[in-house]
């Protein structure tokens, strides 16, 4: 799903068909007349029926649209929806429960007037049950987990107010709040919330530190009182690490949980001209990392979201803007790994994958070596370009800071060898 800019109207819909290796099928667009439009969420409602959720903007507000449509994309329904007196900001989540649509995101009366909502719509697209949440403000992104037994729901919050960043607002059938708790350990935006059995679930967020560019993935497993059973970092100090804009954690086998983020995220804009990569993480239930991998570098790449395949694989999905071109135009990228996290080939150009990464590139003072987990104990080995061996260490940590003040300006050649296997190789330049 995505939107697509256009002369005529500012964006149209798009729905993008794509195989089970990732190869791109068939493209749908939905434009309307004198709007613009777009789909963020799509859920199954029969084997044969799925719902799109997005919006339609006029010139004075925007709206809630759902789209109904068959497996071949033929138009079986669809039906905008008004948020009260409030603009549609963005939609958040769309689950299935009980027969009914359950669709959850935010919306706005002006700047300073930026509300969560949850709306309960039948699967024929009728307008059930309405709420907005005045109580607090907030304009990020909320998930919705649907309790056991359809107890109510669990709704995500990030800025609703104390006790924490993000809280969890535990509503009934109705929607009227039993109780909130705030996710521990700083836990700040971007929630994804999955069961993992029915006494806990794994969330996934963005997470804070006092730092102002050290922002990275917190994963929580937490119990029914919000309470930490186990919880994973991901980052480093210094680089920006940030979950999925729509979705970063699925799974279908527990002992493989993927978390996907970008890597050194541009919080300006995806047209920012710095590089980036997609992460990928795949961890168990007590969160014990399996892998870790990096996907690009050669552009800035900003991940929208994953989805595990049956074949406990991943599709990975975000958009890439190339720095070297002098236009602001984005690309969507889409492609898919197996369970180790290895690209299969889809006969498209898909970006390389990382086992490491070396940055700044150029640099003077430092270089900086960011690997993943399964090669720790690899060797970096750097020469000049006539062969002389100038560095030589063990890499020991995700991330190791090299000086490289005694270094001639010029061109260099790095190699890490894992377990007598060469698996990154590049060129870093000293100014």
């Amino acid at each position: 799903m995505s939107d697509e800019v256009y002369t005529g109207n500012p964006q149209k819909a798009q729905l993008i068909r794509i195989s089970a290796s990732g190869k791109f099928i068939a493209i749908k667009e939905f434009p309307i007349q004198n709007r613009s439009s777009g789909f963020i969420k799509i859920v199954q409602i029969d084997p044969n029926l799925f719902v799109l959720a997005g919006s339609q903007d006029s010139s004075d507000s925007s709206y809630l649209w759902l789209f109904k449509i068959d497996s071949l994309f033929n138009e079986v329904q669809n039906k905008i929806f008004s948020i009260g007196i409030y603009s549609l900001y963005t939609v958040s989540d769309l689950i299935i429960n009980n027969g009914n649509i359950i669709c959850s995101g935010t919306c706005e009366a002006g700047p300073m007037h930026p509300y969560s909502f949850i709306y309960k719509i039948s699967t024929t697209l009728d307008s059930l049950q309405l709420r907005i949440f005045t109580e607090h403000t907030t304009l990020f992104p909320v998930d919705l987990l649907i309790q056991d037994d359809n107890r109510g729901y669990y709704c995500f919050i990030p800025g609703f107010g104390p006790p924490a960043n993000i809280d969890v607002v535990d509503l009934d059938t109705t929607f009227n709040i039993r109780n909130i708790k705030g996710v521990p350990n700083k836990g700040r935006q971007n929630p994804k919330a999955v069961w993992i059995n029915k006494k806990s679930y794994i969330l996934v967020c963005n997470r804070d530190s006092i730092l102002p560019n050290d922002r990275g993935i917190g994963v929580y497993c937490l119990d029914t009182l919000a309470q930490s059973v186990h919880q994973y970092y991901i980052g480093i100090n210094d680089t920006i690490e940030w979950p999925g804009l729509r979705s970063s954690l699925d799974f279908i086998d527990t002992n493989k949980i993927y978390v996907g983020g970008t890597h050194n995220f541009c919080m300006n804009s995806e047209f920012c001209p710095v590089y980036c990569w997609f992460s990928l993480n795949q961890i168990d239930t007590s969160l014990n990392v399996n892998w870790q991998h990096f996907y690009g570098g050669d552009a800035n790449y900003t991940l929208y979201g994953i989805r595990a395949t049956k074949d406990k694989g991943c599709l990975i999905f975000g958009s890439r803007y190339d720095l070297n071109t002098s236009t602001l135009e984005r690309d969507i990228y889409a492609f898919k790994v197996n369970a180790d996290g290895l690209i299969f080939s889809t006969g498209i150009i898909s970006p390389k994958f990382h086992e490491a990464i070396l940055y700044p590139n150029p640099n003077s003072d430092y270089l900086v070596i960011e690997s993943n987990p399964q090669i720790s104990g690899a060797e970096f080995v750097m020469t000049s370009m006539n062969g002389v061996n100038v560095i030589s260490t063990i890499i020991n940590s995700g991330k190791m800071t090299i000086k490289t003040q005694s270094l001639n300006t010029g061109t260099y050649i790095w190699h890490i060898i894992n377990k007598n296997k060469l698996i990154e190789s590049g060129k870093w330049v000293k100014e």
